[in-house]
């Protein structure tokens, strides 16, 4: 079974093909249809990452104060544990740009070994 991007690549010609698309987050978490978005310039496409980084942190503190909660009220509870360890997962990814002139690692990492 494809993928929702592998599918889109297909159908349309291929990687690196045409106005960039924000199709790998759902519209229900994004507020918005991204299948349809597009980009006319990068101050277009940063305006929209504030938007989707505002959301973020929004959710973010929704999550913390509500999975504090519960955890607070049920501490030994297996699905609060893992949804606990989930989030924390979440949080450290870091990204890989394509591109090595972002730093992407805590001062005194190295990304060289």
């Amino acid at each position: 079974m494809l993928t929702r991007r592998q599918d889109y690549e297909i159908n349309n010609g291929g990687f690196g093909q045409g106005n960039l698309k924000a199709i790998s987050v759902g519209a229900d978490e994004a507020g918005g249809d991204l299948d349809d978005e597009t980009f006319a310039n990068t101050q277009e496409f940063v305006a929209c990452v504030e938007k989707w980084l505002d959301g973020f942190a929004a959710v973010r503190v929704k999550i913390e104060t509500h999975l504090g909660a519960h955890l607070a009220e049920d501490p030994n509870n297996k699905s609060l544990q893992d949804l606990n360890r989930r989030y924390i997962n979440v949080l450290d990814e870091v990204p890989i740009w394509p591109t090595d002139r972002f730093d992407n690692f805590e001062e005194g990492e190295s990304g060289h070994q």
